[in-house]
């Protein structure tokens, strides 16, 4: 089965075709060491990008709790909101399609994809930018819960707030708001962002290359003290999954499912986007780049960085500049050769886990379901680790 038939609507909905691309850019590039030029070349062909595509959950009229992976599916009525139990949700006969919170829609035929393939049925495209209209009218609207930490900063982004952003991120004094806020600005002229002080991040968590790297990267005479820094540094925290932990915990606990996930998917955009690790990825693939590091003051603190990337990376990204910069940086061959592969296996391994979260349809709430699952688990664990765990038997 073509995965891109199951899986990869939801995929676009949540990251975007211009992310998918940049990373089939990328991941060719490392695999022959030409990650600067690839980097260059993938910022150029949309890293600010939105999210393409519109496999959109409808609006949820009321809250329903997420259910458990098993259990039947039938035409029953939903389960009662408020109760643990497997909710049993509508099934769709021939020409219809489940959405979350909708219903039963009739569905249109769509043709394939590629020669040879099949045929697939979606929803009108009218439907779909009304229900999408309607979602992020919703999102607007929404207020985090109180007492959540970093709840304000976390919907200030997701709402594209930046005046706001910035000044919770300098007011509070939160690294990773500040993190948050420093990426965004890379891709904007707002006025706000002349309030960001330079240095407030790096004073904050000096052990943490990512700051010296932002430091570096806003002003390029720092760079050397940069440098030096990170190779000091213990830490390579690029903040990657947690915008996910923080909008989730923001939300209400009575906030129905298919706005839940739309808030994840939103948040899982700006992940891919505003908040995405080609940031980094384009500078220490040019401050680190092959001919640079045979100078040996450059290829001690690359080195080290490369560790941190390989260590502590939580995308796949990361892990996968971290190999290509320890390779430069003159780390034995078998060790590159072990990095590559367990970089090449999850990174093959990744399509059919987006398609195994389809469960009944790319509008239903049982996949509704699975991607919130999904996106708690980006959220804590990182896309690594998620990604870099035994698939299931028979898959």
């Amino acid at each position: 089965m073509n995965w891109r038939r199951v899986g990869y609507g939801l995929l676009v909905a949540l990251l975007g075709l211009a992310w998918w691309a940049m990373w089939a850019t990328v991941r060719r590039a490392v695999d022959r060491d030409d990650a600067p030029a690839a980097v260059a070349r993938a910022k150029a062909s949309g890293l600010a990008n939105r999210a393409a595509g519109w496999q959109v959950l409808a609006n949820q009229r009321r809250a329903v709790v997420v259910p458990a992976a098993s259990g039947p599916v039938t035409h029953a009525t939903r389960g009662a909101a408020g109760t643990n139990d497997a909710v049993a949700w509508p099934v769709p006969g021939p020409g219809e399609l489940a959405v979350c919170g909708h219903g039963i829609v009739k569905s249109v035929e769509v043709a394939p994809e590629s020669p040879g393939e099949p045929s697939r049925q979606d929803l009108p495209e009218d439907l779909k930018q009304r229900l999408a209209d309607d979602m992020d009218a919703q999102l607007a609207g929404l207020r985090p819960a109180p007492g959540v930490r970093r709840g304000p900063a976390a919907f200030a982004l997701l709402q594209e707030r930046l005046d706001d952003l910035v000044t919770l991120a300098v007011n509070e004094r939160d690294p990773l708001a500040l993190q948050w806020a420093s990426k965004v600005c890379a891709k904007s002229h707002d006025t706000a962002c002349a309030r960001l002080p330079p240095r407030l991040w790096v004073s904050l968590e000096p052990d943490n290359a990512v700051a010296w790297i932002w430091l570096a990267r806003q002003d390029i005479s720092a760079l050397a003290e940069a440098l030096h820094r990170i190779q000091l540094a213990s830490r390579y925290d690029d903040g990657s999954g947690r915008l996910l932990q923080a909008v989730d915990a923001g939300l209400p606990a009575d906030t129905p499912l298919s706005l839940r996930a739309w808030a994840l998917f939103k948040a899982l955009s700006q992940e891919a986007t505003a908040l995405s690790s080609m940031h980094e990825a384009a500078s220490v693939a040019d401050w680190c780049a092959k001919a640079r590091v045979a100078d040996a003051n450059r290829r001690q603190p690359c080195g080290a960085l490369a560790e941190l990337m390989v260590g502590q990376g939580r995308d796949l990204l990361t892990r996968s500049i971290g190999v290509s910069l320890g390779n430069w940086a003159g780390w034995p061959a078998e060790r590159v050769n072990r990095l590559r592969a367990e970089v090449t296996a999850v990174r093959d391994a990744a399509p059919r886990r987006f398609a195994a979260l389809d469960v009944d349809g790319p509008y239903g709430c049982r996949t509704a379901a699975a991607m919130v699952t999904y996106a708690r688990a980006i959220g804590e664990l990182g896309e690594w680790q998620v990604w870099s765990r035994p698939e299931p038997a028979g898959r």
